[in-house]
């Protein structure tokens, strides 16, 4: 666990194109979008996280160094958001994620930060629980929809 290293921006892209690849999400039930521009769009977003001065980018890593897991933050003041994060697909219920975040949570506060809140769709229900058995408060429900005029 930790910090992620200027050597591992790619292999950061890397894992957020293999994470995201089968998300299911808003962007991917419109069918009047290709499923190939969200994820490009995923991964433009997680490279504009690497030059963020107010952001973190936390990683996971196996015995071989390889990135398993990431949460991303944007911070202000003393509060910090869960901009982006994911699991690699071949490491997800392993317990990663949890330790990940727990990891994120201990560095923030040391950093100063007094609060995180995050969000996500509310059918991701895998990653809520996760956040509610780390103790965050759930406060709402998201969904959003697509409206295309004909």
């Amino acid at each position: 666990m930790g910090a992620l290293k200027e050597s591992e921006h790619q292999l950061f892209l890397e894992i957020v194109r293999e994470t995201f690849a089968s998300y299911v999400n808003h962007y991917s039930a419109n069918s009047l979008l290709p499923k190939h521009l969200a994820l490009d769009g995923y991964v433009e977003w997680a490279s504009t996280l690497l030059e963020n001065p107010q952001g973190h980018i936390f990683v996971a890593r196996n015995t071989q160094e390889q990135l398993l897991s990431f949460i991303a933050i944007q911070s202000n003041d003393q509060t910090s958001e869960i901009i982006l994060n994911g699991t690699s697909p071949s490491a997800q219920g392993l317990g990663i994620y949890p330790t990940l975040l727990s990891f994120v949570c201990s560095e923030l506060f040391r950093l100063g930060f007094h609060e995180l809140v995050t969000s996500t769709q509310s059918s991701n229900s895998n990653v809520i629980k996760v956040w509610i058995n780390s103790g965050f408060n759930f406060l709402a429900a998201i969904n959003t929809f697509h409206v295309i005029k004909n």
